[in-house]
């Protein structure tokens, strides 16, 4: 006989159990009673023919065929959702969108767009995630349901859709009063670069740009916040090195040159494949690419 088919409930609260870590925290995070969580998952188990949780005292972790069977159950999940948003008129969007977007691109590219979608679509909710952590984290986030946009790195290292919406330059920041200023690569020898060390992915390209340039004897000290960077930057104690558009207002103590080579950077509006004809979606990303195709560059030049 073949397994049973999974229920919605069942999904539901596997997915919810695995999020949490524990039935106890899915419980809280769910409003649902823990017992019910407990039969749910106990029950699709069984549908199944298979253990989804090692179970312990400090929580559940899943088996090598509960990690199998937790992708599908999103996706399955995702699709029931989708179901229902592929029918809703574009004249009257109502629901969610989360958009996981870099920080300098959901402050700086954002809000107009929000304003935009607020007078075009009031019955929509815009939640606003950011990812910073690894240029991968976000994308993640699309491809498990969490996200429904992203305004990340362009191209993506993932099978999703993409179009390029902004494209700024990687910047050298540092004190006026440094006796020695970076011009060439060669400058950069025994100098010590100031990065953030909550993305990983920006000291990697640290590392990799040193290594392709033959930058030598250079460290990498890493802090976990961009103001703290620029604060050490104006007491002279390094280089650090940030986006255009990640840039804030800088005092008169810091200035900003261009790198020997032109480290462009390029900022994308991106989607999964399958839900791009969703209504809602299609709204906000058309939202997204003809606010920044009709808004002059110089409304964003910094610094």
């Amino acid at each position: 006989m073949a397994p049973l088919k999974p229920t919605l409930s069942q999904l539901q609260c596997f997915v919810a159990v695995s999020d949490a870590g524990s039935f106890n925290e899915a419980a809280a995070r769910t409003g649902m009673s823990q017992s019910t969580l407990s039969e749910a998952v106990q029950t699709l188990e069984r549908h199944l023919r298979c253990t989804l949780f090692h179970r312990s005292r400090n929580g559940v972790t899943l088996t090598a065929a509960g990690a199998r069977a937790l992708d599908h159950a999103r996706i399955a999940l995702m699709a029931i959702e989708d179901l229902t948003r592929a029918v809703e008129d574009p004249q009257e969007l109502s629901g969610t969108v989360r958009i996981v977007s870099l920080r300098s691109a959901a402050s700086k590219l954002l809000p107009r767009v929000l304003v935009r979608l607020r007078q075009d679509h009031p019955g929509l909710n815009v939640v606003v995630l950011e990812s910073e952590s690894h240029a991968s984290a976000g994308e993640t986030l699309l491809r498990r349901g969490e996200a429904d946009i992203g305004l990340l790195p362009h191209p993506p290292h993932a099978s999703l859709l993409s179009w390029p919406l902004y494209q700024d330059e990687w910047l050298a920041i540092y004190s006026r009063k440094r006796q020695n200023k970076p011009r060439t690569w060669a400058d950069y020898h025994g100098q010590t670069f100031l990065m953030n060390g909550g993305a990983p992915s920006t000291v990697v390209m640290m590392e990799e740009l040193m290594e392709q340039h033959g930058v030598q004897q250079a460290t990498i000290q890493q802090y976990q916040d961009d103001t703290v960077l620029l604060a050490m930057a104006e007491h002279d104690l390094g280089i650090t090195l940030l986006p255009r558009l990640a840039i804030p207002h800088l005092p008169d103590t810091l200035e900003t040159w261009p790198l020997p080579d032109p480290m462009p950077r390029t900022i994308g509006v991106m989607v999964l494949p399958r839900r791009s004809g969703l209504p809602i979606l299609q709204a906000v990303v058309h939202a997204l690419l003809d606010t920044w195709a009709h808004t002059p560059e110089t409304q964003l030049q910094q610094p």
